[in-house]
């Protein structure tokens, strides 16, 4: 069983990391033409969002298949993985936001971010998603702190609702994806609600 979830971690974490690999690729071979900061900003801010979505869609629909506890003990496993490489990409979209778009000026960048909402929306996003990797990091280094990660986990959603803005109103023309993120996200969201609101009556 040890070895099975050193496996399972193993195989998390590559596909965890695969993104930045093809990331180099697209880079070095030119797909993201002469100026490629844009795409690559991008591209790092849809890895968080689609990874944050990955786990809460999986563990959403896992709740209705999977009833083995062994099965459940994987996915919580590859949950908290990808929930940090949610975090990881996030983090690397920032730093380049800050880095090449703003020149590294901490002070242009505060001012951009308090001045248009999306961006204000994705920050807010990003602060909780810290917060939430923070707990995560301390209940795999701690066991006795995961009490603590299981409350506060459910923000997850909250990160999820407040990207999924930030990525639907950063785009000029919004396409449909973006909706489609924004509507999964919002759906998760109000079926994690439901129950609490059914148990209060």
């Amino acid at each position: 069983m040890k070895y099975l979830k050193y496996y399972a971690s193993c195989l998390g974490i590559i596909l965890g990391i695969s993104p930045v690999g093809y990331l180099f690729w697209a880079v070095y071979t030119g797909r993201y033409g002469a100026e490629p900061s844009k795409e690559i900003l991008h591209f790092l801010g849809d890895m968080s969002i689609y990874f944050l979505l990955g786990v809460l869609l999986v563990q959403f629909v896992a709740r209705f298949i999977f009833k083995n506890k062994s099965i459940w003990s994987y996915l919580h496993l590859f949950a908290k993985i990808f929930g940090l490489y949610a975090f990881f990409y996030a983090l690397l979209h920032i730093v380049f936001y800050v880095v090449v778009e703003q020149g590294g000026s901490i002070i242009m960048s505060t001012q951009e971010i308090w001045r248009r909402i999306y961006l204000l929306f994705g920050f807010l996003a990003f602060v909780l998603m810290g917060i939430l990797a923070v707990f995560s990091i301390s209940a795999i280094l701690l066991p006795k702190a995961s009490k603590i990660f299981a409350y506060f986990s459910s923000f997850a959603y909250l990160v999820g609702l407040l990207a999924s803005i930030h990525y639907l109103l950063g785009q000029k023309i919004a396409v449909i994806s973006s909706y489609f993120v924004f509507l999964v996200f919002f759906i998760l969201l109000c079926a994690k609600l439901l129950p609490k609101s059914k148990d209060s009556r």
